[in-house]
Order: structure tokens, then sequence, then C-alpha cells
């Protein structure tokens, strides 16, 4: 398993600490393989275990990304949120459900 996040974000003007938040959540989860930062800010992370992959923008990229057949029901991502109840919750988005969504 992996999580992909990245350094921070910005919500309503304040910078929000992802990846600190992952480090947090994973010291409940050791299923988790790797770790991969897209460095949006430049704000500090610290390196972590399992093994930490940082991208950066404008770094080398390949061109070529075959697509994988998908069934419409395989889930495509999980998106944990608490919306207006403070309670969280984890949402599961197949990816035919996404792509009609979207």
């Amino acid at each position: 398993m992996a999580i992909l996040t990245q350094d921070s974000s910005y919500r309503r003007g304040n910078e929000i600490q992802l990846k600190r938040t992952v480090d947090e959540a994973m010291a409940a989860c050791h299923t988790v393989k790797h770790v991969i930062v897209y460095r949006r800010t430049g704000s500090p992370i610290k390196r972590s275990r399992p093994r930490l992959v940082v991208a950066r923008p404008g770094g080398q990229r390949s061109h070529e990304c075959p697509a994988e057949p998908m069934d419409s029901e395989d889930p495509l991502y999980i998106l944990y949120t608490s919306g207006t109840t403070g309670k969280p919750k984890g949402l599961v988005h197949t990816t035919g459900g996404y792509a009609v969504q979207t």
C-alpha cells in the first residue's frame, strides 16, 4: 500500500501540514510500504519510514504511461473526510463512478 500526499496546502489562508498528518496516521497503520510526497509549497518535510519518495514540480517525467484496464467497480481512491459532523469517515470512489461524476 502507498500513500500519496503533498508537503502542505492552504485553506482559508492558513498552511495545513499534510505530510505531518500522514506521519501521525501512520503510527497506527503498519501496512504502508511507500509515502509519495508532492512538493507543492516547499515546506520542510520530515523523513519517515517506510520509504519516502518526493516528487518535485518540473522534474523529469516519462511521456509513456499505458492505461491499466479496470473494472468500473474497482476502487479508485478513498477520500477521508469529516464533513460538517467532525467524525472522520472514508468514502470509497469507484473507477466508473468517478468518471461519471466528473
